[in-house]
């Protein structure tokens, strides 16, 4: 079996593991879709919104913690045992951070489902629609393990990246669409947020879920940006790597 599969398998089982963070993240998503409920009957909004806000932050609940994670062993130059190992560091933190998301997005997504159908009642998706935004909800998680790779290598060149974290998670919330679809904002602003990443993150795999469409383009943007986010992923990891052995590790 290939090394990144059984790493990806490997961060899987140890999710199954990890029971009080597992229920800490199931917790948060019943109190979140519970309030959420509240809000959107008290202003009328049509039933579907809950559906679309329940994936987004599914999505986001689902991420791990790679910023940390990577200036970690960055600050401890743990990181050096890896790269003694023919094993790529970036494509192994992609693989953990995939595999982990992807244990806890299935047990959220089925979860998160159950309650919104017990408290709301109305069901937008099809077992077709269901499917199809999988994929790009995965795809999605798949494009903000990359943003967190980046900023955690750049914790290299700068000394705290927490500032350059807490920026990515509001860009994500306010360009992403977290409470509500991009196409509720200011035309001026939706332009703005098609520019950047993170519509693909949310918006595109919340729209699909709650029985929305999207054009071929924003798939082809989600593409663009996955092929782009990688090329800087590597590029900033073989600038560390090419630096450290520059400067004698």
């Amino acid at each position: 079996m290939n090394k990144y599969v059984k790493t990806a398998l490997y961060s899987f089982q140890q999710r199954l593991k990890e029971r009080s963070q597992l229920f800490g993240r199931l917790l948060l998503i019943t109190v979140l879709v519970q309030l959420f409920s509240q809000i959107f009957d008290s202003v009328s909004a049509e039933p579907n919104r809950l559906w679309y806000f329940m994936m987004t932050e599914i999505i986001m609940i689902s991420t791990s913690p790679l910023v940390i994670e990577i200036m970690q062993d960055i600050r401890s130059q743990k990181i050096l045992y890896h790269l003694m190992h023919p094993i790529n560091y970036c494509t192994m933190k992609i693989c953990e951070g995939m595999g982990a998301a992807f244990f806890r997005f299935s047990v959220l997504l089925i979860w998160g489902s159950l309650w919104v159908s017990f408290i709301h009642g109305h069901i937008p998706f099809t077992t077709l629609s269901l499917a199809s935004s999988i994929i790009p909800a995965l795809f999605g998680i798949f494009l903000y393990t990359l943003i967190s790779i980046i900023i955690g290598l750049s914790s290299f060149w700068i000394r705290d990246v927490k500032t350059l974290l807490y920026m990515n998670l509001t860009a994500t919330f306010c360009f992403g669409g977290l409470i509500v679809p991009i196409s509720f904002y200011p035309p001026i602003m939706q332009t703005f947020c098609s520019f950047t990443p993170y519509p693909w993150i949310l918006w595109l795999p919340a729209t699909i879920f709650s029985g929305g469409s999207v054009s071929i383009g924003a798939f082809a943007a989600a593409i663009g940006w996955a092929l782009l986010l990688l090329y800087a992923t590597y590029s900033l990891f073989n600038l560390y790597r090419n630096r450290l052995i520059t400067e004698g590790g």
